[in-house]
């Protein structure tokens, strides 16, 4: 996930977590009424439950030797911020609004409890359709057993494409030695006084943008969970990269890279990588995380000390009432 959440609805589905909990923990489902800090057990689930992104390959490995303690940190980082600082349970599915999206997260293996995935997905749908929500489900390549992606597209969800999964320690990557950027271009970091949603229009005329992210990134700029850097020749867009921080954890994410077609190959996103880099060690941060959305991204990443750790499929949804 790209940007930080902030809601004010939360349903949240708790099964037993061995990987992310490492102890049993009653199956329920649970609503959050985020604000009355109130947390009312609705229900009990029971039958196997699992998932795994489509197109993994089983035989690739975690070269970065963090995903668990990405597992434990950072898959439900942004929508557990959500829950009462008071409530004891680690949640293990959460469905939780964010913009004009439904967002869906699970556990890396529930086996041990048991969710009744038809049911999970239907509650879901009607969850997004009643609030007129796109819905978005969060799947990895190590998760198992491979119950989830068949049932989604079963569904009607879509999948988008997979994307590698590369982490990295923040002091190595910060470390390296890049080129300076071209003659004539400068970076910045935006602030909350910039119009963040025209850098965003900038960025949607020559990269593949988030549709919801003219919304959403002016928001996470706003409240300091998003830093942007941005190269400009003039007052010509050329060049974006944030990074998205992770309070409470040993992780920030790297998302948003986007260079203008004329000044590509000539190292200003890896020079945005390390200098993202930098500003995260210098945060205190000890670990990164980015997934790569092209062949070149992931070459850039891997040059600066990234390795794979597994893969990102997103499932997305949209159902009329």
């Amino acid at each position: 996930m790209a940007l930080g959440t902030k809601s004010l609805f939360v349903s949240i589905k708790l099964i037993e977590c061995p990987l992310v909990q490492h102890r049993q923990r009653q199956c329920g489902v649970v609503i959050v009424d985020i604000g009355s800090s109130k947390a009312v057990q609705v229900g009990r689930v029971n039958a196997k439950y699992g998932q795994q992104s489509r197109g993994y390959d089983r035989s690739m490995t975690d070269e970065s030797g963090l995903l668990p303690l990405w597992d434990s940190q950072v898959r439900f980082h942004d929508l557990a911020e959500a829950l009462p600082p008071d409530w004891d349970t680690n949640p293990c599915f959460i469905q939780v609004p964010q913009g004009e999206r439904l967002i869906v997260v699970g556990p890396p293996d529930p086996r041990n409890g048991g969710v009744d995935v038809d049911g999970l997905i239907a509650r879901a749908q009607n969850n997004a359709t009643s609030r007129r929500l796109e819905l978005e489900w969060h799947t990895w390549g190590h998760d198992c057993p491979p119950e989830l992606p068949r049932r989604l597209l079963a569904a009607g969800f879509v999948a988008k494409p997979t994307e590698p999964l590369l982490m990295a320690v923040a002091e190595e990557v910060a470390s390296n030695a890049v080129s300076p950027l071209p003659d004539g271009l400068h970076q910045r970091p935006l602030t909350p006084a910039d119009d963040v949603a025209a850098i965003v229009t900038s960025m949607s005329l020559f990269c593949d943008a988030d549709p919801h992210l003219d919304v959403e990134l002016p928001e996470a700029v706003g409240q300091g969970r998003n830093q942007v850097l941005i190269v400009e020749a003039g007052n010509q867009l050329v060049a974006t990269g944030w990074v998205v921080w992770k309070p409470r954890s040993s992780f920030a994410g790297l998302a948003g890279a986007c260079t203008h077609p004329d000044w590509q190959r000539q190292g200003i996103q890896s020079r945005l990588i390390v200098e993202r880099a930098k500003l995260s060690r210098d945060r205190g941060v000890r670990y990164l995380y980015s997934e790569a959305s092209t062949p070149e991204s992931e070459r850039n990443l891997r040059r600066l000390g990234f390795k794979f750790a597994t893969t990102s499929t997103v499932y997305v949804g949209k159902f009329s009432v």
